[in-house]
């Protein structure tokens, strides 16, 4: 049975318990106290790059990075790509929290990382022996286990998560070269007073482990982040995706042949493949989790090859309120 953390009260001033008649918003597991609150609204209307650790609008929050408006509003056809160490927050003080572009906290390999990924609070797995592939990240999902290669065995994915906090996905494990495991996805949470209402997307979802250089192991796929929504109502539209999916593995590598990296998650239904098809030997990177998909385990390799990374694991998309959906939520919603 799943658990969830402490909420974080974020101004230290005000107790938690509070409603927005005192300048606090969310009951869960986040507690904002803005005081004296916003005067306006916030639009995002433009194609934007938010840094949490340096972007002055962030506020004096301590540990999030927190973006406040009487109503807020992410246009359509833009997107907004949110990037740092500390998650981030979007509050609406008065009104609805309006989602109609892109807002993407996803990690890429090889790019930026989502805002809050690869948490602290992340549970590890255990590292593959010489030629295994990596295990991939656990979040509230399990990542798979690396795959064996031809001169040892694969990482082994840690235990999902039995508790719920507010932290960003975790990173999957090294394959035997090092090879890197691809990052976790970023944590988002959004509080509307009267409602949110998303028309467009939302993704937190984890990055691709890399492919294997020799007969060495593939990285691990990273796992899902977490995206939270909290309001009265909460609307998503059939034309909308709210995602947090786990990313694939490294394919495992054959002497001078490199293995092929595991995808990014981008798509909210399909899973991100494994890494595949570039060595004979090397054994396939496993599928990262989407919808009710688990992560699955790295190929074995034959001959002298390295073992496939393991699949990335679902994140979590937590809602609070009631819900109307007939779009895509990636993977279920908890609570």
């Amino acid at each position: 049975m799943l658990g969830i953390d402490d909420p974080q009260l974020v101004d230290g001033a005000t107790p938690p318990g509070g409603d927005a008649g005192d300048g606090c918003h969310g009951t869960s597991l986040v507690k904002v106290c803005i005081v004296p609150g916003p005067t306006d609204p916030l639009v995002l209307a433009n194609d934007a790059t938010i840094d949490t650790d340096t972007d002055a609008r962030c506020g004096n929050f301590g540990g999030l990075c927190v973006f406040a408006g009487t109503s807020v509003a992410v246009d359509a056809g833009i997107t907004v790509t949110v990037r740092g160490t500390r998650p981030f927050v979007l509050v609406a003080t008065e009104g609805d929290a309006t989602i109609d572009g892109t807002l993407d906290l996803a990690s890429s390999r090889g790019g930026a990382l989502g805002a809050g990924a690869d948490a602290t609070s992340c549970l590890i797995g255990t590292p593959p022996q010489t030629s295994g592939g990596g295990f991939g990240a656990s979040y509230i999902g399990a990542g798979g286990n690396g795959g064996a290669g031809a001169a040892g065995s694969g990482g082994i994915a840690a235990i999902a998560s039995d508790i719920v906090r507010f932290a960003g996905g975790c990173p999957g494990g090294a394959g035997s070269g090092g090879e890197l495991g691809g990052d976790g996805g970023g944590a988002v949470y959004i509080l509307g007073e009267t409602g949110i209402s998303v028309r467009g997307k939302i993704n937190a979802s984890g990055a691709g482990g890399s492919g294997g250089a020799g007969s060495v192991g593939g990285g691990g796929g990273g796992s899902g982040g977490m995206i939270g929504l909290e309001a009265p109502a909460i609307s998503i539209a059939g034309t909308a995706a709210v995602f947090a999916n786990g990313g694939g593995g490294g394919e495992g590598g054959n002497g001078s042949v490199q293995g092929s990296a595991g995808e990014d998650a981008v798509s909210a239904v399909a899973p991100a493949r494994g890494g595949s098809g570039a060595t004979a030997a090397g054994g396939d990177g496993g599928n990262g989790a989407a919808g009710a998909t688990g992560a699955l385990p790295g190929g074995t390799a034959v001959n002298n090859g390295g073992g496939g990374g393991g699949g990335g694991g679902a994140g979590v998309v937590w809602v609070i309120g009631v819900l109307d959906s007939t779009g895509v939520i990636s993977p279920a919603p908890l609570p």
